[in-house]
């Protein structure tokens, strides 16, 4: 008798635990770089009930006025599209608003354009040459998250990465910059 009573207790205390919150997703997009670069960036991260989430961004650059600059200008590169997984520590307490560090990686591709030297027989004349580059960057950034309303949130983050492949032809340094309008579901 007292052993099924043991293994009721242990049965209750088990299954009676408070199971912890759902995880939930947040998605959200980029209005810094949509208004300044016309560069659409959007979001979606999955965060759990520890201190840890993780996501991916997905983002697109069709500017006519960086196209005109680094055609006719003296920019060396531009950036199309990038897809970027990261990993976020939350180092605040509150729920409600909280600083994080990232890390993330950076799959990255766009346009490079030099100018190389083309020796001839008599003599060697300069050109510009352009091409297209694809690049993996690592990174980390640092950034604050506050819950403005019920479910929407507003983010602001800084960091900086370095492209680790095909590095000849691309960006040394990876930026991620933005102020982010977001939902969460």
């Amino acid at each position: 008798m007292k052993k099924h009573l043991l293994f009721l207790f242990v049965g209750f205390a088990v299954f009676g635990q408070e199971k912890p919150s759902k995880p939930h997703y947040e998605f959200r997009t980029n209005l810094l770089t949509m208004l300044s670069q016309c560069n659409f960036n959007a979001s979606i991260e999955k965060k759990n009930a520890t201190n840890y989430s993780f996501g991916i961004s997905m983002g697109t650059t069709q500017s006519s006025s960086l196209e005109s600059k680094f055609k006719d200008g003296n920019t060396a590169y531009l950036a199309q599209w990038d897809v970027t997984p990261f990993v976020r520590y939350k180092l605040s307490t509150s729920n409600r608003s909280f600083y994080f560090a990232e890390a993330f990686g950076s799959i990255n591709q766009g346009k490079y354009k030099e100018i190389t030297r083309t020796p001839a027989t008599t003599s060697s004349f300069y050109q510009i040459t352009t091409g297209s580059y694809t690049a993996v960057a690592l990174g980390g950034s640092l950034g604050y998250s506050l819950l403005v309303k019920s479910n929407w949130t507003v983010e602001f983050l800084v960091g900086f990465g370095s492209n680790l492949v095909n590095t000849q032809h691309s960006p040394a340094v990876v930026s991620r910059v933005g102020l982010s309008l977001g939902y969460q579901f």
